[in-house]
């Protein structure tokens, strides 16, 4: 059947950021050690971008993991999912809706690159990831 671009977009709100605060205290990991992982509809499908802090960009998800971590700075991998073709289609309708075969072929292709992103990030730090990841495709 169809696959979600994004599962469920609640405005940002619990979804995505309740569980990682609540994991965040309770195994007292600081906020630079935790790994989130976004959609982004300023990239072509499946390219990556690392980045190690920033502002949510008008991302619901990660706008609601910065309020409850109270800080921009925690490592992201940025997975693109295109923006919508036809910019009058609201922008909630066009993340929580499916990919395309095409598509979900394009981001399955990149799942080795994205776990491989995520231990590097974690062997070598976010310099190193960025540095690895950042140019390829």
């Amino acid at each position: 059947g169809p696959v979600p671009r994004k599962g469920t977009e609640n405005g940002g709100d619990l979804i995505h950021s309740l569980p990682v605060s609540e994991a965040a205290d309770f195994y007292k990991v600081p906020a630079e050690h935790i790994i989130v992982l976004c959609d982004d509809i300023s990239l072509p499908t499946a390219k990556l971008r690392i980045r190690r802090e920033g502002s949510a960009g008008g991302h619901n998800g990660l706008k609601s993991i910065i309020n409850m971590l109270e800080t921009q700075t925690f490592p992201r991998i940025k997975i693109g999912v295109a923006d919508r073709p036809d910019k009058n289609e609201d922008l909630a309708d066009w993340v929580c809706g499916n990919f395309s075969k095409e598509e979900m072929t394009a981001i399955e292709s990149r799942l080795d690159d994205i776990c491989e992103a995520c231990e590097t990030i974690i062997g070598d730090g976010i310099d190193g990831a960025m540095a690895k990841f950042n140019q390829r495709t």
